[in-house]
């Protein structure tokens, strides 16, 4: 917690304004300036980095939650957040009008006894794709969908970086812009599943018939 108080001004003091990982000040300056910042450290400071932690930590509370109400309260439900969540991202709206808006607060309310608000209000609170798995599966099944999303993962990734028409840069840059839904353990399982699937075939199509052609083209004429 301290260094979350600090890291913001210290970090700026050692690149020296320029907002790049690099250390533009010597080593003793480092430190002195480390012992500066905790000297003046206030409790108003702490307070407001309690804020920022517990903020980073809330959906591991809508896990925790959850883990207390199934199945004591609710039953698991043994695999059914898992279908909902994968055969409402395989449901074009335009081939079936009927299907539902989706609204993560719903079920997050519902599996950890809040009462959040939620799209009527503009806002969104989802419980993560870890809870969806503990939900259908309990504390060891949960793993099976964790692995599964690992490999769907493992799977875009190597899709992707076979694309040999490409350089390898490219096919990083678009493996990064792909892959980057998934650092967020608060995602939906819903979301998450939806992005990723999203994203990799709109890019995809177009590794395969823009950045491919265009990368050949900038060849010619470099």
């Amino acid at each position: 917690m301290t260094w979350t108080a600090i890291k913001g001004d210290y970090r700026q003091f050692l690149n020296k304004g320029t907002k790049q990982q690099v250390v533009s000040v010597s080593r003793s300056a480092a430190f002195n300036k480390i012992g500066e910042k905790i000297g003046s450290l206030s409790w108003q400071d702490y307070q407001n980095v309690t804020g920022l932690f517990l903020y980073r930590v809330q959906y591991i509370f809508h896990l925790a939650k959850t883990m207390d109400r199934v199945p004591e309260v609710l039953p698991h439900e043994n695999g059914q957040i898992w279908w909902d969540n994968i055969s409402f991202v395989l449901m074009p709206r335009l081939f079936f009008p009927e299907k539902p808006i989706y609204e993560a607060t719903v079920k997050t309310n519902k599996y950890t006894g809040f009462h959040f608000t939620g799209r009527k209000q503009g806002t969104s609170f989802s419980l993560g794709y870890f809870a969806d798995s503990y939900i259908d599966f309990g504390y060891m099944g949960m793993f099976l969908p964790l692995i599964g999303m690992s490999l769907y993962i493992l799977l875009i990734f190597r899709i992707i970086y076979k694309m040999e028409k490409l350089n390898v840069l490219v096919r990083y840059a678009v493996i990064n812009v792909v892959l980057i839904n998934f650092a967020s353990f608060e995602s939906d399982g819903l979301f998450l599943f939806g992005r990723l699937t999203l994203l990799f075939l709109v890019f995809w199509g177009l590794s395969k018939f823009v950045f491919a052609h265009l990368q050949t083209w900038l060849y010619k004429t470099s």
